[in-house]
């Protein structure tokens, strides 16, 4: 468990508040949200994130197409992230790779990988969930195939079957 507790508050944008000064290029991508969201549950923290809503209570359309973005990879993938907490024997997070682990059952650890990650392409980490058997499943896809060599970890590149490739999130049973 972490020594502390921590919350990243942020906007999508450059401003607390609605600002119609605000133009495409000042909002955070759904990729880079999602990556900060990831990153901040696997190191032990929550991301509070802000919108700006118009008096009448309505989001700007590119707003609201992040927060579906955010949703529809949470509609799939959340069980990696909502009742988690870091995983803590990882000590070799990159910048595309990071881990969780269930805290309604410590048998259960999640890997997730960032956008970015070629589709086909094997993962390999070590110091993360290591599986019993061969069960691993890739959320929106199903099983996929493990091995365990000299404590690292290789799962088989496979394409998934989901357009929302932001970042994938593999189950693994400990």
């Amino acid at each position: 468990r972490p020594a502390y507790l921590w919350a990243d508050e942020m906007t999508i944008g450059t401003s607390w508040g609605l600002s119609r000064l605000e133009g495409p290029s000042d909002y955070k991508t759904s990729q880079d949200l999602i990556n900060i969201l990831v990153n901040n549950v696997a190191l032990g923290g929550v991301l509070i994130l802000n919108v700006g809503p118009a008096s009448d209570g309505t989001i700007r359309p590119i707003q609201q197409e992040r927060l579906l973005d955010i949703g529809s990879w949470l509609s799939v993938n959340g069980e990696a992230i909502y009742n988690t907490t870091y995983f803590a024997t990882a000590t070799n997070y990159t910048d595309k790779v990071y881990f969780t682990q269930s805290v309604l059952d410590k048998s259960v650890g999640y890997v997730i990988v960032l956008g970015g990650h070629h589709e086909g392409e094997a993962i390999t980490y070590k110091n993360g969930p290591v599986p019993t058997g061969s069960t691993v499943e890739l959320f929106g896809h199903g099983s996929v195939g493990v091995s365990v060599q000299d404590g690292a970890v290789t799962i088989e590149g496979v394409i998934p079957t989901t357009p929302l490739n932001f970042a994938w999130a593999y189950k693994v049973q400990m």
